[in-house]
């Protein structure tokens, strides 16, 4: 995935709260009830598995360069192969920054997730909105799970 790529599934995901808050009469499965339980089971599994991403440290290793890692403490480690040289250590190193920088994309796309997941929660108590609330939860879901398949 790229940085643009990234940045555009975050504000796809922002938007999204927009759409609970919005009276709507769509309709989403059999029963307003089924559709919203197949958001909710879903939106729970994708946001718990990029929760999941988010406690691993970030680790980049190629046996012919070395091992770049760090801990939540932000402290990095650079083991490097004597053999490899300053070029090939270079790009080894922006590697570990385009990880690092996909982390933290990753969080602010969590954060919003979880704020638009809050904003549909509360919309689906709101006879007027329930039925937007829905929509929201499957666009959320769906910009959730696309992410997922274009990040691994």
């Amino acid at each position: 995935m790229t940085e643009a790529e990234s940045i555009e599934a975050l504000k796809r995901i922002q938007s999204i709260e927009r759409f609970a808050q919005e009276p709507g009469a769509a309709s989403f499965g059999g029963s307003q009830r089924e559709g919203w339980d197949e958001a909710s089971r879903r939106l729970a599994r994708a946001i718990e598995e990029a929760a999941e991403r988010l406690q691993a440290f970030i680790r980049v290793e190629n046996p012919a360069v070395g091992i770049v890692s760090t801990d939540w403490t932000g402290d990095v480690r650079c083991v490097w192969n004597r053999a490899s040289g300053a070029a090939e250590r270079e790009r080894h190193l922006l590697r570990f920054v385009r990880d690092f920088e996909f982390r933290i994309r990753l969080g602010q796309t969590l954060a919003a997730a979880v704020r638009a997941a809050v904003t549909i929660s509360r919309a689906a108590a709101v006879p007027l909105t329930a039925l937007s609330a829905i929509r929201a939860a499957w666009e959320l879901v769906k910009e959730l799970e696309k992410l997922r398949t274009t990040a691994t």
